[in-house]
């Protein structure tokens, strides 16, 4: 929103939709990153940004199987947090994907 107050904060995995002036309408998934608002302009920096038409479900809901298989699996050798992280991104690409899913009455 023009005008909007300044602003600097952290993003979690998931969607950015992005809004043009002419009403035009974008939806991006970002890993992660941080946002700065000013009063005229907006800067997103994340490590990842994919268009979210080009997130492939089929690869995130495996991914989201594979971390969640990996989590459960007490017996072999495990990282905990890179498991949660990669369970985190597939559920936030996800997400991703049912809102835009939903913005188009899919």
């Amino acid at each position: 929103m023009p005008g909007h107050t300044p602003l600097l904060t952290e993003l979690k995995p998931g969607p950015i939709e992005l809004r043009k002036e002419g009403g035009e309408q974008d939806i991006f998934y970002v890993s992660g990153g941080f946002i700065e608002i000013q009063p005229f302009k907006i800067t997103v920096l994340a490590d990842t940004a994919l268009h979210a038409q080009d997130l492939d479900e089929a690869a995130a809901m495996e991914a989201q199987k594979h971390a969640q298989h990996a989590i459960s699996d007490k017996s072999g050798e495990f990282q905990y947090s890179r498991a949660a992280t990669q369970l985190a991104e597939a559920a936030a690409q996800l997400r991703t994907l049912q809102q835009i899913k939903k913005k188009l009455g899919k």
